[in-house]
């Protein structure tokens, strides 16, 4: 016989592929299980139909099942069924579908039993967590604008959970979900009320009691929960405030710690302050002692070990808090406007007025006057209409337009000679094969292997239908294409130069642009409409973000993770653990190339002159003395610094 949590390992990954039944018969069929806790596990699934839309369904874990628990349950249930069934609820908690209650055979012979197994099907919704945003800048704290958008949002959700008499007594940054509706950020807050078991478990690190460690005041921990009231929440708000802001836990731990340990520092140890930790803050909040010390009061209130001393209510939390966090946006505007034209002012102002809740939409530059400056090396040469780059260490540049090949070196372009047999309008792109030479594809499926004598040779690709956008070559002889099919939509191809017959080609409904492989050695896919893939064993698996901007461009961050840049100032933050999010930008033009220097600093660069470094947490835009009105296509590092090349042939230095 199995051991008990073998049993219930495997029972939980058996139901992956079949169905429960709720009310008036409508079937939940049950797709991948997308997370699992002390009491339950969640697994997404269709909806009354196999290809039905998307729901999630939280199960109870059989040992977390006693009579109290199911009771508690179906008590939960029928409130988060009772606030959807409201003339007004509140878009920004989960939305309820159902509740019911399915039954399970476990194990084997004398060993045989019956499990009955409460469950619940809520709204699922496609996004990441705010704990995957704040993971994804570790010691960084999220810009003002940002965390007031988010958590306005969720102290509007608090709201209509007390009004019926509900304690969230969970609320914590994996729990506050992001997803994108029309370009801006929606948060939706999920796990309201749902039963944790308040016998204590000493040997629990993460959920101690029910609670989760850092974010679950000191009376969460008592017998009964006799203090449990709105003003919990109040500490998990606060305590949440704190992460956003300064970028790390008010009260950290480390796996494997005692939970008496975190519990008591909570209790007897000194509140967490944002002054302790300034340079973690966002660059809205350096430097601003009067906001930082109106914050600490407020979040030092909130976090207060007895609730008695906490402020009364979410909203009279948020009343003291949200005044502040205006403040510091306001500044950030005044600031950015140093060495700003008053119609670059402007413009800056329109945009954050007419999307107010657009994350990406940061600010001007903050760092005129500071930091990298941009210095025009050679100025623009008309009708080049350069289509791509590569970079050389020493400087130099390569550069491929409709009307032929030229060489940047010494401030000044050449003309190569044009190799043999290529018919130079065909040419999109070029990258450089790990033998130093240059590879050249195209249109009509041209990809072409250029070595440094001028010498070209073609590869076995006779797929006229093709246009070739990006590549990546592990081998000289091995390549994984990406394009378009003019026939619609677009393919991933693996090919080998010596090999016609061993051509593995994907075809998919959007456009394919860029191809990069991690550090780690995974191989990631990006285009038009959004589209983000993972390949890995032959198969294109599609990887969600919340929004649908192409993407254009991709390089490796030093971490091991992926920067990818696109359409709109889009910006993704592709983890090692391949988790994706999307990062500030300071600019909302289109981005077309993006490198990290020869230092670890990620760069890119787009249209209208826009050149953006990233600074930890943000892309933060570099602004010149005068405007570049270049549509700029390449960024590459040097050994002296960054090369960037408009389409015109201007190059400008960054120093």
């Amino acid at each position: 016989m199995l051991p008990e949590e073998a049993q219930l390992e495997a029972l939980r990954d058996q139901v992956v592929g079949g169905f429960l039944t709720g009310s008036r018969g409508v079937r939940y069929y049950l797709r991948d299980l997308l997370g699992e806790g002390g009491q339950g596990w969640v697994y997404k699934a269709n909806y009354d139909e196999p290809d039905g839309m998307w729901v999630v369904v939280k199960l109870l874990r059989p040992d977390s099942v006693n009579p109290e628990a199911l009771r508690r349950f179906q008590r939960e249930a029928e409130v988060l069924r009772m606030m959807g069934m409201q003339p007004t609820p509140c878009p920004h908690v989960v939305r309820f579908y159902d509740h019911g209650i399915t039954r399970f055979h476990v194990g084997e012979g004398a060993s045989a039993r019956v499990l009955d197994l409460p469950f619940t099907v809520l709204e699922y919704v496609d996004g990441i967590t705010l704990a995957d945003v704040i993971d994804g800048s570790p010691g960084k704290g999220l810009s003002v604008g940002r965390v007031r958008r988010i958590l306005r949002q969720v102290v509007r959700a608090l709201e209509t959970v007390h009004a019926h008499r509900i304690v969230h007594r969970d609320l914590k940054p994996s729990n506050i979900l992001l997803m994108s509706q029309s370009r801006q950020e929606v948060v939706k807050v999920t796990d309201f009320g749902l039963v944790k078991l308040v016998d204590l478990k000493m040997n629990q690190t993460t959920a101690f009691a029910g609670a989760t460690l850092g974010y679950a005041p000191p009376e969460q921990y008592e017998h009964g929960n006799e203090r449990v009231s709105e003003q919990s929440d109040v500490f998990s708000l606060a305590a949440i405030l704190f992460e956003c802001l300064a970028g790390r836990a008010a009260f950290p731990y480390a796996d494997g710690d005692p939970p008496l340990r975190v519990i008591t520092q909570i209790i007897m140890g000194a509140r967490p302050s944002l002054a302790d930790c300034a340079n973690n803050l966002s660059l809205e909040l350096q430097g601003q002692d009067d906001l930082i010390q109106r914050l600490d009061r407020a979040i030092t209130q909130g976090l207060q070990p007895d609730p008695s001393n906490r402020q009364p209510t979410c909203r009279a939390f948020w009343s003291e808090v949200e005044p502040v966090l205006h403040g510091g946006e306001r500044r950030t505007v005044k600031l950015s406007g140093i060495g700003l034209n008053r119609a670059e002012v402007s413009g800056v102002l329109d945009r954050r007025q007419s999307h107010p809740d657009n994350s990406s939409l940061t600010d001007a530059p903050t760092r005129l006057g500071h930091g990298p400056r941009l210095i025009v090396l050679s100025d623009a040469l008309s009708q080049l209409g350069l289509r791509s780059a590569l970079f050389g260490g020493d400087g130099t540049v390569l550069a491929v337009g409709p009307e032929g090949l030229y060489r940047w070196s010494q401030r000044s372009w050449s003309v190569l000679p044009t190799p043999p047999g290529l018919f130079m309008p065909d040419v999109r792109a070029m990258i450089r094969t790990p033998d130093g030479c240059s590879l050249l594809m195209g249109d009509h499926g041209m990809v072409v292997t250029l070595f440094p004598d001028g010498r070209p040779v073609w590869w076995p690709l006779r797929q006229p239908d093709l246009r070739v956008f990006g590549a990546w070559m592990d081998r000289p002889d091995e390549a994984f294409l990406v394009g378009e099919n003019t026939a619609g939509g677009g393919f991933f191809l693996h090919l080998s130069r010596q090999r016609e017959s061993e051509i593995q080609r994907i075809d998919t409904p959007t456009v394919l642009r860029a191809i990069q492989r991690t550090a780690g050695g995974k191989l990631i896919v990006c285009g038009d409409g959004g589209a983000l893939f993972l390949w890995q064993s032959s198969i294109l698996e599609p990887m969600a973000w919340e929004r649908t901007g192409h993407l254009r461009a991709m390089a490796a961050r030093p971490n091991d993770g992926l920067a990818i840049v696109g359409s709109g100032g889009h910006a993704l933050h592709i983890s090692p653990s391949m988790r994706v999010w999307i990062e500030p930008v300071q600019t909302t033009r289109d981005l077309t190339a993006v490198t990290m220097g020869f230092d670890g600093a990620l760069w890119a660069v787009g249209e209208e002159g826009r050149v953006l470094r990233h600074d930890g947490t943000t892309w933060v835009r570099v602004s010149p003395s005068t405007p570049i009105p270049a549509r700029l296509i390449g960024v590459g590092a040097t050994s002296s610094g960054v090369l960037v090349l408009g389409d015109d042939g201007l190059v400008v230095g960054v120093q």
